[in-house]
C-alpha cells in the first residue's frame, strides 16, 4: 500500500511537471506571438514612414529642380532687357548661383537610394542641364556683343523647348514616385496581412491553452493593424492629392496647361480615327493687367476664380476646359461644328460680360476668342493651337483698333464729324470676331 501511495504520489509530481511544462510552453506561444506581432507591425510602420519620406523627399527636390532649372532661363531672358553692365553684371552672378544650386540640388537627388527609372531620369536631366548651359553661354555671349534678336531666337527655339524637355522628365519622376507608393503601400499591406494571419495561428494554438492572453494579444493586434491601416490610407490621400497637384490648376480647379495638351492631342486622336469634327477655343480675358494693377493680385486672382466658375456651369458636361497661364484659357469641343463654335462664344460672352465686384467696384469682365476647326484649320494639335491663337490676337488686335478709331472719332471737331465715319463690325460675338473668318496674315 506504501508503494502505490508512492506511485500515486510520484505521478502527480509527474503531473504537476508535466502541467508547469505545458503552462510555460503556452506562456512561451503566447510571448511569442506578442512579440512576433509587435515586431511585424513596427516593422510595417517603419516602411511606411520611410517609404513616406523618401518619396516626399524625391518629389520636393524634383519640383526645386525644375523651379531653379525655370529661373536660369528667365535670368537669361532678363538680359535681354538690360543695357546698364552693372544690371547685367547682377544678372550674371544669379546666374551663376543658379546653377551652383542646380547642381547641389541634382547631386543631393543623386544621393539618395534609386532606382533604374530614377537614374536614367538623372542621367536625361544631366544631359539636358549640360545642353542648357551651352545654349545659355551662347545666349550671354550674343548679348554682350549686342546681338539680341540672334540670343532671343537660340533662347526661344532652342532653349525653351528644352526647357519643356527638362520639365516632362521631372514630371515623369513625379508620377514614378507615386506609382511606387502606391506599389509599395499594397506590398506593406500584404505584408501586414501575412503578420496578422501568422499572429492569428499562434494565437489560436494558444488560446487552447490559455484564452485571456490570447484576446490580449488579439487587442493588442488590432490597435496596431489600425495603425497601419491609418498609414496606407495616408499614402493613399497623398497620392491623390499629388495627383491633382500635377494635373489641376491651383487657382482656378480647371485642368492645367500640360494636362489639356495631354487631352488635346487624345481629342485629335479620336477625331481622325472616329472621322469627327472638333472645336478648339483660345480665349483671353481683355484688358486684365490693368486690373492687377489698379485692384492687385488678389483681385485678379477672384476675377480669374469667377471666370473659370462661370465657364464650368456654362459649357457642356462634355467640354474640356483648361488655363493655360495668367489670363488664358483654352477649350476643346468634340464634334463642334462652326455652329457649335457660335453658339458656344455667345453662350460664354453673355455669362462671362455678367458684372463681377472687385472691392467695391462692379467691373463687366470682356473676352478675345479664337477658335480653330478639325479638319479645315489643321490636322494636329500644334495646328489647331497656333491657329486659334492667331484669330485670337487678330481679334483683340480688332477691338483695340476699333476701340482707339471711337476715341479718335469722339475728339474731332464737330464740322468734321459731321462726316459718316467709316462702318466697322464691332459686334464681338461676331463670327468673324470669333475667329471662323481667317485673318490676312494667319496663312493656309
Amino acid at each position: 500500500m506504501e508503494t502505490f501511495s508512492k506511485q500515486i504520489e510520484s505521478a502527480s509530481r509527474r503531473l504537476g511537471v508535466y502541467v508547469a511544462l505545458g503552462f510555460l510552453a503556452a506562456l512561451t506561444m503566447v510571448g511569442g506571438l506578442v512579440a512576433h506581432g509587435v515586431w511585424q507591425q513596427h516593422r510595417v510602420l517603419d516602411d511606411i514612414e520611410a517609404l513616406l519620406e523618401l518619396r516626399a523627399k524625391k518629389i520636393t527636390l524634383a519640383s526645386n529642380i525644375e523651379a531653379v532649372s525655370r529661373q536660369k532661363t528667365q535670368i537669361v531672358f532678363a538680359q535681354l532687357l538690360v543695357t546698364e553692365d552693372d544690371e547685367r553684371a547682377g544678372l550674371l552672378g544669379q546666374y551663376l548661383e543658379a546653377s551652383e544650386r542646380f547642381s547641389k540640388l541634382l547631386d543631393q537627388f543623386s544621393a539618395i537610394k534609386q532606382d533604374g527609372s530614377d537614374i536614367a531620369d538623372v542621367q536625361r536631366l544631366r544631359a539636358i542641364e549640360e545642353r542648357h548651359g551651352e545654349l545659355h553661354e551662347q545666349a550671354l555671349t550674343l548679348i554682350a556683343k549686342g546681338d539680341r534678336d540672334t540670343a532671343m531666337r537660340v533662347l526661344r527655339e532652342k532653349a525653351l523647348p528644352l526647357q519643356e524637355s527638362e520639365a516632362q522628365t521631372i514630371d515623369s519622376i513625379r508620377v514614378h514616385q507615386q506609382q511606387r507608393m502606391v506599389e509599395q503601400s499594397g506590398e506593406t499591406r500584404s505584408q501586414a496581412r501575412r503578420a496578422m494571419w501568422i499572429s492569428a495561428g499562434l494565437g489560436v494554438s494558444a488560446c487552447l491553452m490559455i484564452a485571456l492572453v490570447f484576446f490580449g494579444v488579439r487587442w493588442l493586434l488590432r490597435e496596431r493593424s489600425r495603425t497601419v491601416n491609418q498609414k496606407a490610407q495616408e499614402i493613399e490621400r497623398l497620392s491623390e492629392e499629388l495627383f491633382i497637384e500635377a494635373t489641376q490648376d491651383p487657382l482656378t480647379g480647371l485642368m492645367n496647361r500640360r494636362m489639356f495638351f495631354q487631352e488635346l492631342e487624345r481629342s485629335v486622336a479620336r477625331s481622325k480615327t472616329q472621322h469627327t469634327p472638333l472645336a478648339l477655343a483660345y480665349i483671353d480675358l481683355d484688358h486684365f493687367k490693368p486690373i492687377n494693377d489698379q485692384f492687385g493680385h488678389a483681385a485678379g486672382d477672384q476675377l480669374l476664380k469667377a471666370i473659370a466658375q462661370r465657364m464650368r456651369i456654362t459649357l457642356n458636361d462634355g467640354d474640356v476646359v483648361a488655363r493655360l497661364g495668367g489670363d488664358e484659357f483654352a477649350l476643346v469641343c468634340e464634334g463642334g461644328s462652326a455652329a457649335t463654335v457660335i453658339e458656344i462664344e455667345t453662350r460664354l460672352r453673355a455669362a462671362i460680360s455678367e458684372p463681377v465686384v472687385l472691392q467695391g467696384v462692379s467691373i463687366n469682365p470682356q473676352l478675345s476668342v479664337g477658335f480653330a476647326l478639325y479638319p479645315l484649320h489643321g490636322e494636329s494639335a500644334d495646328e489647331l493651337l497656333s491657329y486659334a491663337d492667331q484669330l485670337m490676337y487678330a481679334q483683340k488686335a480688332r477691338r483695340k483698333s476699333d476701340a482707339n478709331d471711337k476715341l479718335n472719332e469722339a475728339r474731332r471737331p464737330a464740322k468734321i464729324s459731321r462726316q459718316a465715319p467709316e462702318s466697322r463690325r464691332t459686334d464681338p460675338s461676331s463670327t468673324a470676331a470669333s475667329g471662323l473668318v481667317k485673318p490676312a496674315d494667319a496663312g493656309e
